[in-house]
């Protein structure tokens, strides 16, 4: 059958016939042509100079302990990316706060991404190669539950008999894994209070709505972090931290659907003691400020409303309802 454009052009069978690899990479290059890359820092280390890294890289293991690697690896798993057969690490989000920490501690570049489309949010990342990426992966691969085999596999590619340790769930290594999940919280973290008109038995009337989580695609992630807060000190139970599937929406290019979202979820008794702990721990200035407006609503609320409507809800909505951690 022949086609024709809109002009009247007649189109030949491999243009009318074109690839659906192709029309996606079309699609792809639209939307990186709108990015504008610029670099707001040099590196204060050239990536020649290995000598000059590698004592920079030895004065490392003095300034920061087990805590700062454990929220490190938190990132890592949430927002990090690791390259393929390669030692190079990349750290990219919308706040600036963790990346200038690692950019300040290995002496990297930062770089910021411009996008001409108003709903994208301008990113800033940094990237760690060679022997700065071999250190991080060496100080991060132990508490790492995503990503953990392959960083091991990277790591081989320069020590073959590197097998990382196993860190044990007790109150010796609780800072570690409280940096951990200070670490998946500022990547992966959502955290609202707000009030809503929803009626049911429970609550007849207007009542303030108040939810915390951490959502991954990675069930093991999500599973490992559950089984932390359900050992000393906390001992909560699965009621407590429920862990809850949500099935995605979403398309990727190719039309498919994306992966399955599972969250992790903090129930009302959870939420007040998980938040006073997270926030002095948090890296994203946002998020910190976002967690006391939350802590703070959700004490007015536990303190006056006991169940009681409120007057008018969209004065309130709009004077105190904080905006949602993403």
């Amino acid at each position: 059958m022949t086609r024709f454009t809109r002009k009247g052009k007649r189109l030949g069978k491999q243009n009318a016939r074109e690839p659906k690899d192709r029309l996606l990479d079309r699609e792809k290059d639209k939307y990186r042509k709108k990015a504008h890359v610029t670099t707001i820092r040099e590196g204060l280390i050239s990536k020649g100079n290995s000598k000059e890294i590698l004592k920079h890289i030895e004065k490392i293991d003095d300034l920061m302990d087990d805590g700062f690697w454990g929220f490190q690896a938190g990132m890592a798993d949430g927002d990090g990316y690791f390259y393929k057969n390669r030692l190079r690490y990349g750290l990219s989000l919308t706040d600036i706060g963790p990346i200038k920490q690692l950019s300040d501690l290995y002496g990297t570049t930062i770089t910021r991404q411009e996008h001409a489309d108003e709903k994208l949010s301008d990113s800033f990342t940094t990237i760690l190669d060679g022997n700065r990426a071999l250190h991080f992966m060496l100080k991060v691969c132990p508490y790492l539950i995503e990503k953990r085999e392959k960083v091991t596999e990277l790591i081989n590619m320069k020590i073959p008999d590197y097998h990382p340790p196993k860190i044990p769930m007790n109150i010796d290594t609780w800072s570690i894994h409280m940096g951990y999940l200070a670490g998946a919280m500022d990547a992966e973290g959502t955290v609202n209070c707000y009030p809503t008109k929803f009626h049911s038995s429970k609550n007849p009337g207007p009542y303030m709505r108040h939810f915390m989580k951490i959502t991954n695609t990675n069930l093991r992630f999500l599973k490992k972090i559950q089984r932390f807060l359900m050992t000393l000190p906390f001992k909560w139970t699965t009621k407590d931290v429920p862990i809850r599937t949500r099935p995605s929406k979403q398309k990727k290019y190719n039309g498919e659907l994306c992966k399955t979202a599972y969250d992790l979820e903090f129930n009302r008794k959870t939420q007040g003691i998980m938040a006073s702990m997270l926030m002095p721990l948090l890296q994203i200035k946002r998020k910190r400020h976002n967690l006391q407006k939350f802590l703070l609503l959700r004490d007015v609320d536990n303190m006056i409303s006991k169940g009681k409507k409120y007057p008018n809800i969209k004065p309130l909505k709009t004077k105190l309802g904080p905006s949602q951690i993403g």
